[in-house]
């Protein structure tokens, strides 16, 4: 590594889902400030190969199953017991086909079920159906722009450092901190009201001053912003 600013590269492979820490260390002579020497960095790795397919009768799945060669793949009708129940059942799955099903095929509560699973949990949901794979008689499909909801915590350092003023002007740090959360909770254009924001203040410790709150509460995050105070 030499002196300046440059990139380096690290190749390297991820070998498992979950959670997974990063670190990054780097020590030079003569330094005076060793606190700033390590940067932590996380990544959460998600295998999205969990299908379970619903299908109308048994074996009519079978070339979509054939399609999905490599994945894990569940068939299950809807008059079966194994059919999920609950959402956290159903979110065992990556991605559910409803195979040739009417909304009437399906047990009661479980259409609610399913829309908590795309609407909420961010699950992936395809739909087929017709008259033996033809053309006269397509399921009645809405296709819509959607993004799951966003979770955003805002982490702001209440040190001591932070009651120095910035290097624009004589306003202290830490208020110019918060002044720039509150600017990102009012503007719609990075969260909206379907997504999630939270507040935590960091020093020797950390505290959770608002946990993820729904950004229909917006008046409750930024009074928790500007209630953030020094130390």
């Amino acid at each position: 590594v030499r002196e300046g600013v440059q990139d380096i590269a690290i190749p390297h492979s991820l070998e498992e889902e979950g959670l997974h820490a990063l670190r990054f260390r780097v020590d030079a002579d003569a330094d005076a400030v060793s606190q700033n020497n390590e940067l932590y960095s996380y990544m959460y790795l998600n295998l999205f190969d969990k299908v379970l397919i619903v299908e109308s009768s048994e074996g009519i799945s079978q070339e979509i199953c054939a399609l999905l060669e490599g994945y894990e793949v569940t068939t299950v009708r809807p008059d079966e017991s194994s059919l999920p129940k609950t959402l956290d059942e159903l979110c065992a799955f990556d991605e559910v086909i409803l195979n040739n099903i009417a909304n009437s095929d399906l047990p009661e509560g479980f259409d609610e079920i399913l829309n908590r699973y795309v609407y909420e949990a961010g699950g992936g949901l395809f739909t087929v159906g017709g008259s033996e794979g033809g053309d006269s008689e397509k399921a009645p499909v809405e296709a819509i722009d959607y993004t799951p909801p966003l979770g955003m915590m805002i982490v702001i350092d209440v040190s001591g450092s932070m009651s120095s003023g910035t290097d624009v002007g004589t306003v202290q740090k830490i208020d110019a901190a918060k002044n720039a959360a509150v600017s990102m909770v009012r503007d719609y254009t990075c969260l909206n009201e379907r997504d999630y924001c939270g507040v935590m203040t960091l020093s020797d410790d950390y505290t959770e001053d608002a946990s993820l709150l729904p950004m229909t509460r917006q008046d409750e995050i930024i009074e928790a912003i500007y209630g953030v105070e020094k130390g």
